[in-house]
Order: C-alpha cells, then structure tokens, then sequence
C-alpha cells in the first residue's frame, strides 16, 4: 500500500491482534474517522451501510474511509513471498 515501515509494521498489529481475538473471521476492515481515529473491526461484524443509518462508530464518530483485508488472500501472499525467499537463499541447516 505504499505505507512507510513504521506505519505498515503497527497496521500489522493491530491486523493480528483483531485476528487474534477473532480467528474465525475470513476478513477484517480498517476505518478511519473524520477525527482521525482508527480502528481494526472484524468483517463480521463491520455494518458498511452505518452512515445510511446516521450513526457512527462508538468511539470514532462518522468513517471517512476503509480498507478492507481479506485474510486468506494476505496468507498466500506472505507464504509465496517465503517460498521465494527461500528458493534464492536455501534451506537453513
């Protein structure tokens, strides 16, 4: 997503520990709020159609924005970028 390390590094935390706490779900979104607050809320239980129903988010207001991670998808493409790792340094002894 062109995020700086330090940025991508935390989004990826907090990434884990939604899935942590919620390791059933299939995806997980990222909001953002017009006060620039943010949150991880897993896909189950994210209501894309909150702003038709004029309400926000407890703690963040109205979102301005999402990203949504789909989890098997971000798993494969961690696992091949491994497999190539690999492939160009070898197994470890």
């Amino acid at each position: 997503m062109g995020l700086p390390p330090r940025h991508a590094g935390r989004l990826a935390c907090e990434a884990k520990g939604t899935l942590e706490r919620n390791s059933e779900e299939e995806r997980i979104v990222y909001v953002r709020s017009e006060a620039d607050l943010h949150a991880m809320i897993p896909g189950s239980q994210y209501d894309p159609d909150h702003e038709k129903k004029g309400r926000g988010y407890r703690g963040l207001g109205r979102i301005v924005f999402t990203i949504e991670f789909y989890v098997d998808t971000i798993r494969d493409i961690i696992a091949k970028a491994i497999e190539d790792e690999q492939s160009i340094l070898g197994e470890e002894d």
